[in-house]
């Protein structure tokens, strides 16, 4: 199959969006049929079950096995006779083909835009994620508000001994993460806030 497109590609139009290959021209009833990275993968999963107090209210479990299959169990279902959870296998590039021709999957309209903003770098940010994307570029990014008090002389202080202002950026599986300013590189954020009098 010749995947004619990488983009970034949604479950019912619902976020997150994730990074995907497709071929227009291979669908199920109009829908796109993806091939997806193992983080996409869990990324959607992980969307699918929210936010569950337990194992019991999951809608769907994954399991990894040692040869790269994704052994795929609907919770729904797996009390039923004859249910046999999903078992799906990598292409030869490491993509899975989660819920094709069963989900309704679609070109994500407001896709980031395809040159990137600026190149990510663990600086401030420290944990394993951001050790892992260390060096990625993201395509999106937004200011967040974390509610200090311009009032406050030690404003400027208390911002810089944090790493600056926090941004949420988006990579080009369509993850986002938070970060610092001093995590963002080549001149990809706005000019700093004007001092408060």
């Amino acid at each position: 199959m010749d995947r004619i497109t990488v983009g970034l590609v949604s479950l019912d139009g619902q976020p997150p969006a994730v990074l995907g290959q497709y071929d227009e021209t291979e669908c199920w009833n109009g829908w796109l049929c993806p091939w997806l990275d193992p983080l996409a993968v869990v990324t959607v999963i992980d969307m699918l079950n929210g936010n569950p107090k337990d194992d019991f209210e999951l809608e769907y479990r994954y399991e990894w096995q040692n040869d790269g299959a994704l052994v795929l169990t609907d919770c729904q279902y797996e009390d039923d006779d004859g249910y046999e959870p999903q078992v799906l296998l990598p292409d030869a590039h490491g993509l899975y083909q989660l819920g094709a021709e069963s989900w309704i999957w679609s070109a994500e309209a407001d896709a980031p835009s395809p040159e990137p903003l600026g190149v990510f770098r663990s600086i401030s940010t420290r944990d394993g994620e951001a050790q892992r994307r260390d060096g990625e570029p993201y395509f999106a990014m937004k200011r967040l508000d974390e509610g200090l008090s311009t009032d406050d002389e030690a404003y400027a202080a208390k911002l810089m001994g944090r790493g600056g202002e926090l941004y949420e950026v988006q990579f080009g599986d369509g993850v986002w993460m938070l970060t610092r300013v001093a995590d963002l590189v080549a001149g990809t954020v706005s000019p700093a806030r004007p001092a408060q009098s």
